[in-house]
């Protein structure tokens, strides 16, 4: 047992020398360095000398053509998003202007209900006139009058007129351009009036449904079955909302 100890000591000893004597062979290598002339001398440090410039030269030029693509890559990315932003500011301010016509129209249907206590009855009394041989003579007594009734708008009975609606259509249906640069269809604009319509029909069921959801929160007999099943509804009438908002931009 002792001598296996003393040999795996030994052999310790041994490999630590023999590191120790390959270290200081590469130093005397490198010290031989000094002994050697002036034209070795010479010759290391110009490569020396060269490789560094070389490493400096390329890092230089790697971060120039770095920024120049950067810049280049910059300027045409803003070119891009000017014009992708622009495009997406008119397409949303024809959207909302064709939603604000559908919206007055659906306005208008409502309010003229309402609004309809405001006209004013006319009633008018007209003689009547008998054509005898072709002389014209008027009649007498109850048959020679006639009582006639009409129905004038006032200024409280008319929310907005039919023509105010028309012109202010005309005039968005002006602005939507094709692809090309032209007026769109007509096939085109209908189905675009129709998904306008059916958001404001949607927007306008949606306010309806959160105005309740409201009253429900502040009312204490309220189950919240109830609640879930109005919040469901809401959910529901998102997604369709959304839904149109994905049909409209296929569209463009």
């Amino acid at each position: 047992m002792t001598t296996d100890q003393i040999e795996s000591k030994e052999s310790q000893t041994s490999s630590f020398l023999r590191k120790i004597r390959n270290q200081l062979k590469w130093i005397g290598h490198f010290r031989n360095l000094f002994y050697l002339g002036i034209r070795a001398k010479l010759a290391i440090f110009t490569g020396t000398l060269i490789a560094f410039t070389v490493m400096i030269l390329t890092a230089i030029d790697v971060h120039q053509q770095t920024e120049i693509l950067t810049q280049s890559y910059e300027k045409e990315a803003s070119i891009s998003r000017h014009y992708i932003s622009g495009l997406v500011l008119e397409l949303e301010n024809l959207s909302n202007s064709l939603i604000r016509v559908e919206s007055f129209r659906e306005k208008v249907k409502r309010q003229s209900q309402a609004l309809r206590k405001y006209r004013t009855k006319i009633v008018t009394q007209e003689t009547k006139e008998l054509n005898l041989f072709g002389f014209k003579t008027k009649l007498f007594g109850v048959l020679g009058k006639e009582r006639k009734s009409s129905i004038k708008e006032t200024y409280y009975s008319v929310y907005l007129s039919k023509a105010d609606i028309d012109e202010l259509e005309k005039n968005t249906k002006i602005l939507l351009k094709d692809p090309n640069g032209l007026a769109i269809s007509d096939e085109t604009y209908s189905k675009l009036k129709n998904i306008a319509h059916q958001v404001v029909v949607l927007e306008a069921d949606l306010n309806e449904q959160k105005q309740k959801l409201e009253e429900l929160r502040v009312s204490e007999k309220t189950s919240e079955k109830e609640k879930q099943n109005l919040e469901q509804e809401m959910d529901h009438l998102k997604k369709g909302s959304k839904k149109l908002e994905t049909n409209w931009i296929n569209l463009f």
